[in-house]
């Protein structure tokens, strides 16, 4: 550990109970730092570092640096700076602008939660202790979700060690009261937080199964709550379900169009004309065509022999005398 000492430059990024964490804008750095000398700071401090430096290559939460003390001796974390929002902040951004998280962010959120979680628990065998809203980031960059503040995280083999309640009361254990502690404390604050997911979101289509399954991580009983491997699994084969559905929904279309394509084709081919069909058919229609222009032509020339006539007979009504005017005209003349 070397001595350092914060500058007064750096931006308050957070304050809890024991430590303070500030931003480093000149190196891109988070600076987490005990409050005080007191021996609990101190151990909180130390108990992080030493949780994330086993979680560096996991991906689980940001990578710490280097575990270091100012000139007064009070300890503070170097830690990489995860440019994002909390879940907290994303909930109440939604909540307060009355809209709901779309689909596609909550059944992300959900599946990075759940596999998170199985991961930290199976693989390295550590409990966080404090899983809430406020501890869980992600990141602005590539939507990436992090577990953060392991102040509280404990290894299995720590468990029996711990003698005092920890964590947030809204997302704490009923077990926890009786001093029992263990994977499933998580358990039941993952099913909190799912919850409010799913509040929080448009209507999910495993609504009601993923309803079950965050009762069955709320159950008030430690040993009848369900474990996260069972968590994981149940996810999972709900999530391939629907992705099944969603895939056999589909195919079922893409079927119908090539039948139906199929028959329209057929339908095409049996009532489409052979090229004999097709000359004589172009042979009447040329037939009757020419035989209707005949009509036409008839019916124009009856037309006009008709009007010819009719201005003769006008003629000869008009100006043809009899015997009786002619003799009549001659008396006058005389």
């Amino acid at each position: 550990m070397r001595s350092v000492s914060l500058p007064n430059s750096y931006r308050l990024l957070g304050r809890g109970k024991y430590t303070e964490v500030f931003l480093d804008k000149e190196h891109l750095q988070v600076i987490k730092e005990a409050k005080n000398k007191a021996v609990q700071s101190v151990r909180y401090i130390q108990n992080e570092y030493e949780k994330l430096e086993v979680l560096n290559s996991s991906f689980l939460s940001p990578k710490v640096f280097s575990l270091e003390e100012n000139e007064d001796g009070i300890p503070s974390l170097v830690m990489e700076y995860v440019e994002g929002k909390t879940l907290r902040q994303i909930l109440d951004e939604s909540e307060g602008l009355g809209e709901k998280l779309s689909k596609e962010i909550a059944k992300t959120i959900l599946e990075d939660l759940i596999n998170n979680l199985f991961r930290l628990h199976s693989k390295f065998k550590m409990a966080h202790f404090d899983l809430s809203p406020d501890n869980i980031l992600i990141s602005r960059e590539d939507n990436k979700l992090y577990f953060i503040d392991f102040s509280l995280a404990r290894f299995e083999k720590e468990f029996q060690l711990m003698e005092e309640p920890v964590g947030k009361v809204d997302y704490m254990a009923p077990e926890i009261y009786e001093k029992e502690f263990g994977f499933f404390s998580d358990v039941y604050a993952l099913g909190i937080i799912c919850e409010e997911v799913i509040k929080n979101s448009e209507q999910l289509n495993y609504n009601e199964k993923i309803n079950f399954l965050i009762a069955s991580m709320k159950l008030p009983k430690f040993d009848a709550r369900i474990t996260i491997d069972e968590v994981y699994h149940q996810f999972n084969t709900i999530n391939m379900g629907v992705i099944k559905r969603q895939t056999t929904k589909k195919s079922n279309w893409i079927y119908l169009l090539i039948i139906s394509a199929a028959f329209f084709l057929a339908y095409v081919l049996i009532n489409s004309d052979s090229p004999k069909t097709k000359s004589k058919s172009s042979i009447q229609k040329k037939y009757k065509a020419k035989k209707k222009l005949s009509r036409i032509k008839k019916a124009s020339k009856k037309r006009r022999v008709s009007k010819k006539y009719i201005k003769k007979t006008n003629r000869k009504v008009k100006y043809k005398m009899n015997q009786d005017t002619k003799n009549i005209f001659k008396r006058i003349i005389k």
